[in-house]
């Protein structure tokens, strides 16, 4: 991606975080640490009274393992949820204004809520009650956003219901959420009631909770400084984003491969370009795209994992279901004998999505496959970290909706519609339903803009599309619109 020091932070920085993921976030949820951490929770909260006196030797320690906790539910659980979870499971879904103010908001309080911590506790009186004032607003803020923020996942999975795939994808829509947003929603919440508990009355607040919320003087020098170190470096690596130059230049630098994977699959080399400089330039940083990259390994490492972490991958960021389907749709199409045997469920279309998807065989046949589907989760992993094999697949997936949208009308064609094409590009096979009057939505707008500029057009023309003899031939039929 680029040999910037920035660049150089975020892939460390990513490193440190997917551990983290892997030791603490999975391991914590499979032995039941965060169960029980909302549970010890939940009962200080409902008696709203202090924990006994420790010992002398655990009084000594236990500063910096409320700290250490504190920190892993306060800030990494979140900043995981900001940089991974949003962008990858709920950016798709709808009601988008809302997402990117609450995600701004989430952003803004959490700078604020650390920075007051990390400053120490006020040693006078009227400054530790103006600082009272502060820690509850921001607080009560703190925790309305939280709420907001799981109102709106909820409503977006309840959006999402439409598109299940099979009786087990509704299911992991509601138990998998529970089972990983316990230490996301759940253990900070809660600790932000405990402090707000703290904080309410002037009293309580000078007796513990000033304590409880500032860092500690027992808190170590070094802890405090590698806390302000790990907020300020993360906040730099995930908001940083590539120059127009330097996008410019990633995506030139695989020009060849985007000829050829447009070349060998019929579609426009300037819309498989235009598709790669948004998504770098505009959505993805250094620190994510190398974060995803480590997180992806780990899946398909750990067949346990299970379907819940669908991350997408690689240059044209691709999710390893949405290309297992793909390569499946083509094997079952061509040979219907062998209708999504061994597939599981949770991987299989619906009835509904699979009746727009009838395509002719003997075009499908003519299309050779980007990668070969596996079961196997660290070869189709690998593959899509292919450079090469990312970008066919993207050049791929553009075909199968061309073929789709021509198939149902030739007068439908999307091949002089670069928006159209980033669009269901974005939104999946579930969502593509051809019609006459398509909408693109801001991803395939954007496309289109960057499609636009002089440097694509000269470093990838545009081929001379014409209805192909088969194109004309295709039988019509009609499907419902997209949204």
């Amino acid at each position: 991606m680029g040999t910037g020091w920035l660049v150089w932070m975020g892939d460390g920085l990513a490193t440190v975080f997917t551990a983290y993921s892997i030791l603490f976030l999975a391991a914590g949820a499979v032995a039941g640490i965060h169960i029980g951490a909302m549970v010890l929770l939940w009962y200080h909260v409902a008696r709203n009274t202090e924990p006994p006196p420790v010992t002398s030797s655990l009084r000594r320690t236990a500063p910096f393992w409320r700290w250490a906790a504190e920190l892993s539910y306060g800030l990494l659980n979140p900043i995981l949820y900001l940089v991974i979870l949003i962008p990858n499971v709920l950016s798709l879904q709808r009601h988008q204004t809302v997402r990117q103010v609450l995600t701004t908001t989430a952003w803004t309080l959490l700078v604020a809520v650390w920075a007051a911590r990390l400053m120490g506790r006020p040693t006078a009186p009227a400054r530790l009650e103006r600082a009272r004032r502060w820690v509850v607003a921001l607080l009560i803020a703190g925790f309305a956003t939280v709420l907001a923020h799981a109102a709106l996942d909820l409503w977006s999975a309840l959006d999402a219901l439409p598109f299940a795939r099979s009786s087990r994808a509704v299911v992991l829509l509601f138990l998998v959420p529970p089972l990983i947003f316990v230490p996301v929603y759940a253990v900070p919440s809660l600790l932000i009631v405990r402090h707000l508990q703290r904080a309410w009355t002037p009293e309580r607040w000078t007796r513990t909770g000033a304590t409880a919320f500032f860092a500690a003087p027992s808190v170590t020098w070094p802890l405090r400084i590698a806390s302000v170190a790990l907020l300020l470096v993360t906040l730099t690596v995930a908001g940083y984003r590539l120059s127009t130059d330097d996008t410019q230049r990633f995506v030139l630098d695989r020009r060849d491969a985007i000829l050829d994977a447009a070349s060998t699959y019929d579609v426009d080399p300037g819309v498989l370009a235009a598709i790669m400089y948004v998504t770098h330039r505009d959505q993805l940083s250094p620190f994510r795209f190398e974060l995803e990259r480590l997180l992806m390994g780990g899946w398909a490492g750990d067949e346990s994992l299970g379907p819940g972490l669908n991350i997408s991958v690689g240059v044209m960021q691709i999710k390893p279901m949405t290309a297992g389907v793909a390569c499946r749709l083509r094997e079952n199409l061509i040979a219907p004998e062998q209708r999504w045997v061994g597939l599981p469920k949770h991987q299989m279309m619906s009835a509904a999505t699979e009746q727009e998807w009838l395509l002719p065989p003997e075009r499908l046949a003519a299309v050779p496959a980007p990668i070969q589907r596996s079961e196997n989760r660290r070869r189709l992993v690998a593959d899509l970290l292919d450079d090469r094999k990312n970008i066919a697949t993207a050049a791929y997936l553009l075909a199968l909706h061309q073929m789709q949208w021509e198939h149902a009308d030739p007068a439908w064609s999307i091949r002089q519609r670069p928006d159209i094409q980033a669009t269901l590009y974005q939104l999946g096979f579930d969502r593509s339903r051809p019609h006459g009057a398509p909408r693109s939505n801001a991803f395939g707008t954007r496309v289109l803009d960057v499609y636009r500029a002089p440097w694509i057009r000269g470093a990838f023309p545009k081929p001379m599309f014409g209805q192909s003899a088969d194109a004309r031939l295709l039988p019509r039929g009609r499907g419902p619109g997209l949204d």
